[in-house]
């Protein structure tokens, strides 16, 4: 009798462990694991879903990890809590400008090539050498000021990506001008959301959602099977999105005139500068990129809002894994043909809508 009841409470106790773990049961319902952090200047949402929450919690972890690390590694303003001693390499590159080359490390340097990569194939429309222009316009700083025509001419020979020296045998980079500065801003999230996103594969996730502010990368698709949800904001109305996209295993990153703006006079200037003229780029409102990697979505967001719908397409034909909407200052949605099915419009009252050629 008492040899059963022994049995009975080992096997009771044995079932309430694998009930409370749901890691041994690959049919029961993966369970929700949130993080929330904050760096990069953002709010960084993790949500994954795993049935071993050990390992699972462990993976957020790691990927939260990556977001602070490549901050730590990029950013170009100093934390107050850094001693100099720890100065990020952008810091570092920036401060030895027309003296010296900087070692850096291996994630630096393949945000950098990879930059230069994509400003070659944009004939320069993305520039990670805008730091001089984005500072006299306050946006370093949040101090806003409209640069003078004289102001503009005395910083622009400082914006030019050709200028930048790599050796990456050494892995230095070399600012060859004093006053260069380097700004890696419109890559550091979407690479450090690849690399969060690989430490979630890596821990067994299958179901995840990274949200680092514009820049959402739908790993695999809902618990339940179906695709995730993202919304494209409608860039004058931030309690409203214009549509939504459904996608799987996919990064949805967005750029717009109304992340980071001020107003003088009545007219809007935003952050998103055409490196060609030094100033705002007009005609779009707002872009989103539809592609494999966070990396190249996070460039090619800031560079298709720059050279705009028409030389935007052109350029989308061209990368395939790429899919691109554009919602322009006519109030008019602009859509690649790969999106076909797989993007529903929820304003078109306010806005026109149509597929590119």
């Amino acid at each position: 009798m008492h040899r059963r009841r022994n049995q009975w409470i080992l096997l009771s106790m044995l079932f309430s462990m694998i009930f409370a773990t749901g890691c041994m049961d690959k049919d029961a319902e993966p369970e929700k694991i949130s993080k929330d952090i904050f760096t990069m200047d953002t709010m960084i949402n993790i949500t994954a879903y795993a049935h071993d929450l050990t390992k699972g919690r462990e993976a957020v972890e790691q990927a939260a990890g990556e977001f602070q690390r490549i901050n730590d590694l990029v950013g170009r303003f100093p934390g107050e809590q850094l001693p100099d001693t720890q100065k990020s390499d952008i810091i570092r590159v920036n401060e030895q400008a027309g003296i010296a080359p900087v070692t850096v490390s291996d994630d630096t340097l393949a945000m950098v090539v990879r930059a230069i990569y994509c400003a070659k194939l944009s004939a320069g429309a993305f520039d990670i050498t805008i730091g001089p222009v984005m500072d006299l316009w306050g946006f370093g700083g949040e101090q806003y000021h409209v640069p003078t025509e004289d102001e503009l001419n005395r910083v622009l020979p400082l914006t030019d990506y050709r200028k930048i020296i790599i050796d990456k045998e050494a892995k230095t980079i070399y600012l060859p001008e004093k006053g260069m500065i380097m700004d890696l801003g419109g890559i550091a999230k979407g690479y450090a959301t690849d690399l969060a996103v690989q430490k979630l594969r890596d821990g067994g996730i299958e179901s995840a959602l990274v949200n680092a502010g514009g820049n959402v990368f739908a790993l695999g698709s809902k618990p339940d099977g179906s695709p995730w949800q993202i919304g494209i904001q409608d860039p004058r109305d931030s309690t409203a999105v214009a549509a939504i996209l459904s996608v799987t295993d996919k990064a949805v990153i967005s750029s717009g005139d109304y992340e980071r703006y001020f107003e003088e006079n009545g007219v809007r200037y935003h952050h998103i500068i055409d490196p060609a003229s030094g100033r705002p780029a007009r005609g779009v409102m707002g872009t989103t990129i539809v592609t494999n990697n966070s990396t190249d979505g996070d460039i090619f967001s800031t560079l298709m809002f720059v050279i705009g719908p028409e030389k935007g397409m052109a350029l989308q034909k061209t990368w395939q894994e790429m899919e691109v909407v554009f919602i322009t200052d006519q109030k008019e949605i602009i859509y690649s043909h790969g999106l076909d099915g797989l993007i529903e419009f929820t304003n078109q009252t306010d806005y026109s809508v149509r597929q590119s050629l």
